[in-house]
């Protein structure tokens, strides 16, 4: 994992300098997220993501993204009530970490400038956890129970991002990201929850240099 960061690191800095086919940003969003597995609903936790994005242009409509990040997201009951109806899990998680996004970017859309004032992005997020405070929460009153990062999760994972977005400035972006995980980052079982699959909204501005 630290290969690919510096490797995502190297390319978005190095190669940018050399060719006008490479763009070179800043990147700051809000993050609102829940956990797929216990009985909690709604996007309760809200967290951050910051970092740098940059790639390659193609053409105007078509640009390569990798997007080097360290983000805040997990779940949060909130005022969420328990009920002594069945045996209902509640999860609590704060999880950081450090991830590459590889994705596709299509631009359309002519604004006055001349340039593409829509796009659509796809592709893979790679995260490495970096830490994750963790209590599960019985409804019947059972107590807390504490995960262990090392020992339940495990230490990478996928997630799926998808996003649209509003170039609001030559160089400023609006944009707005979800991302699933595509696994189950719970090696155990724990508290009869079998899966922990976390995912997240984020709206947020990305910033563009220019060199």
């Amino acid at each position: 994992m630290k290969k690919i960061i510096l490797a995502g690191l190297f390319f978005l800095i190095t190669f940018h300098i050399k060719s006008q086919g490479f763009h070179f940003g800043a990147h700051l969003s809000g993050v609102s997220s829940q956990i797929e597995g216990d009985k909690l609903i709604g996007f309760h936790h809200f967290g951050y993501s910051f970092g740098l994005i940059g790639g390659y242009t193609f053409t105007k409509a078509h640009y390569l993204i990798i997007s080097p990040q360290y983000t805040l997201f997990g779940s949060n009951k909130k005022g969420e009530r328990f009920s002594n109806e069945g045996n209902k899990i509640f999860v609590e998680m704060d999880i950081r970490t450090i991830n590459v996004l590889f994705a596709y970017s299509y631009r359309f859309g002519d604004s006055w400038t001349g340039d593409k004032k829509y796009r659509l992005n796809s592709g893979v997020r790679v995260h490495r956890l970096l830490n994750a405070n963790t209590n599960i929460i019985k409804s019947r009153g059972a107590g807390e129970i504490t995960i262990d990062k090392g020992k339940d999760l495990d230490d990478f994972f996928l997630t799926l991002d998808l996003g649209v977005g509003l170039n609001i400035a030559s160089n400023l972006g609006l944009e707005l990201e979800y991302n699933h995980s595509l696994q189950n980052i719970l090696k155990t079982q724990k508290a009869d929850v079998r899966k922990l699959a976390p995912f997240y909204l984020s709206l947020g501005v990305s910033y563009y240099f220019s060199l």
